[in-house]
This record gives structure tokens, C-alpha cells and sequence, in this order.
């Protein structure tokens, strides 16, 4: 089996190589040979975190997401909450493009309170077409509409 792993230049022309290839070789003196070989083009992920401005309140919202784009195979995304655990959940979904690539999205939900405003987090995405896996921190902000904001820095 051959392995590609794409740059962004390359990826629509190099998808369409992918198959199965005959190799066929002549050896002396016992002729010809062939054999096939499987061509996998794997393609890295784009990813962005992105702040989803969630604002101090007492029901829970999307506070971020990751996402991992345009990747063959699909990426694995997750979130490290660390000791947020209790307080953060996710979920997580992918669409499959009819390029064979996916886009995996990762959604980080909880409840945006004072005790989780400053406190950094770390999407995850691994796939076996990066070389090591991608750890992204993400500093959670809570945002106050003015009024309700009482959180005074420096006295």
C-alpha cells in the first residue's frame, strides 16, 4: 500500500490518482511479473477554533467550536477540559463532501459563568494525516452586557 499526504496545492488533482495500480516488471530469467498496488491519498485537515461570544447568563449555550476541515479520512475532534469537566460538554458531527473528504465539527457547550470566564481549554484533532496530533488552546471568555456585569479588575 503507498500513502500521499497532500499540501493544500495539490489535493484536487492528487485525489483523482487514488486507486488500485498495476506494476509490472520484467525479472531475468523468470519473465514477467506484475502486481497491484493500493494508492490512499490522505489529505490534512484545515482546523480553526472559533469563539462563539457567549455572554454571562444561567442556561447553557455553544461557548466554541472546532473544526476540522476538508480532510481525508475524517479527523478525530475533542475537546480537553481538564478541571472543567463537570462544567463543559460536547458533541460533535461530520458531513461528508462528495470530494471523499469530511468536515468534522466539535461543539463545546456549557453554562457561560463567572467561574469558567479565563479558564483555557484544548481542542484536539488527530488523523493519520497529520504527523502528530493538533492541541489548540482556546481561553474560554464569558462577555457581560454592562449592566449585569460586576467583575471589577484592579479595584
Amino acid at each position: 500500500m503507498l500513502l500521499f499526504i497532500l499540501n493544500a496545492n495539490t489535493q484536487t488533482n492528487a485525489l483523482q490518482d487514488e486507486g488500485i495500480y498495476t506494476c509490472i516488471f520484467t525479472l531475468f530469467p523468470s519473465g514477467t511479473h506484475n502486481t497491484h498496488i493500493h494508492l490512499d491519498v490522505l489529505v490534512p485537515p484545515v482546523i480553526r477554533v472559533k469563539d462563539n461570544l457567549p455572554t454571562l447568563a444561567d442556561k447553557e449555550v455553544c461557548i466554541a467550536t472546532c473544526t476540522a476541515a476538508d480532510s481525508k479520512p475524517p479527523a478525530n475532534v475533542s475537546w480537553l477540559t481538564g478541571s472543567l469537566a463537570d462544567n463543559l460538554r460536547e458533541t460533535a458531527n461530520s458531513t461528508h463532501h462528495d470530494d471523499g473528504k469530511t468536515t468534522t465539527v466539535s461543539y463545546l457547550f456549557g453554562v457561560p459563568t463567572m467561574d469558567i470566564d479565563q479558564q483555557v481549554v484544548h481542542c484536539v484533532v488527530t488523523s493519520p494525516a497529520l504527523s502528530k496530533e493538533a492541541k489548540i488552546p482556546f481561553t474560554i471568555q464569558v462577555y457581560c452586557v454592562f449592566e449585569r456585569c460586576s467583575h471589577v479588575e484592579g479595584g
